[in-house]
């Protein structure tokens, strides 16, 4: 990807006075405002950060994770009875592979689309990006590379606001994840055929149903006979120290108690609790989780 270059007329220097005012460029009004200081006059310089994407180290990520999922489905399957699924396939996690690149937040600034045709190319079979437009976005790009068999899914993280974006949802064969009764009542609105997620609050405490709301979110899903549940996602705050051990086990226990109450209704319903740091952790997790985890 190419470099950033500055705007036209962009001023990259002002001073900032004791008490007053930094002395503005004619191009960069937005600098008019207070900067309490206390000493003497000083001048400040800054510069624009430039970021170098390096598109091979993200594949060399990639590759890194995946290797650890697959090594990890590899002992699952060694526990397996005879008979039983492969662990870590597609038909066993209802879909969802073991392993799923966040390209949200234009893959936090390396550009959504270039990244996830690069991992698609590395045979990645799942994404989640974060609203629905952006999955749209994201659906178009993928559609237009000719590198893989199959359609990967789209995981669309902040979930739909409104039942137009229901619609885009259900069009561009995005995973809304809902989170909010609010977000219930609509789909009950809506009546369209969808695949959504389930958020849980394992103790992260952004978005998602507490462990008293899973009798109150089987019983919306039930009415609305058009949707299907095939994920529940939550996240881990601290798995990437040492002190947030605990703190990771607390959050796995409560997530299982939490999707063992969905997976009585929905027994396919694939589960998927830890980000990067989480899935290094391997075993850890797996054992409070059980088998089919993501």
């Amino acid at each position: 990807m190419g470099e950033y270059s500055e705007p036209p007329g962009y001023s990259n220097n002002y001073d900032i006075f004791s008490g007053g005012r930094p002395s503005l460029s004619p191009f960069n009004p937005t600098l008019a405002q207070t900067f309490p200081w206390s000493g003497r006059r000083r001048s400040v310089r800054f510069s624009l950060t430039k970021a170098h994407i390096h598109l091979d180290n993200i594949r060399k990520n990639y590759r890194f994770l995946n290797r650890a999922a697959i090594n990890l489905a590899m002992k699952r399957a060694l526990a397996a009875g005879p008979g039983e699924p492969f662990p870590g396939t597609l038909s066993e996690n209802g879909g969802w592979p073991d392993l799923v690149p966040v390209v949200k937040a234009d893959a936090y600034g390396h550009g959504q689309n270039t990244v996830a045709l690069a991992l698609l190319s590395e045979g990645a079979q799942a994404f989640a990006s974060g609203s629905i437009g952006e999955s749209a976005d994201l659906r178009i790009a993928l559609n237009s590379a000719d590198v893989s068999a199959s359609r990967p899914q789209i995981l669309s993280l902040l979930g739909f606001l409104d039942k137009e974006e229901i619609r885009i949802a259900a069009e561009y064969a995005i995973t809304p994840v809902v989170h909010s009764f609010r977000q219930l009542d609509l789909l009950a609105k809506a009546n369209v055929p969808l695949s959504i997620a389930i958020k849980c609050n394992s103790g992260m405490s952004r978005l998602g149903f507490d462990d008293k709301d899973v009798p109150g979110v089987i019983a919306a899903l039930k009415r609305v006979r058009r949707v299907r549940p095939s994920l529940a996602v939550s996240h881990l705050a601290s798995a990437d120290s040492e002190e947030g051990i605990l703190e990771v086990r607390r959050q796995a226990q409560k997530f299982a108690r939490m999707t063992s109450q969905l997976r009585r209704e929905w027994p396919e319903l694939a589960l998927s609790l830890a980000n990067s740091a989480g899935a290094l952790l391997g075993e850890e997790v797996e054992e409070l989780l059980g088998r089919h985890s993501m």
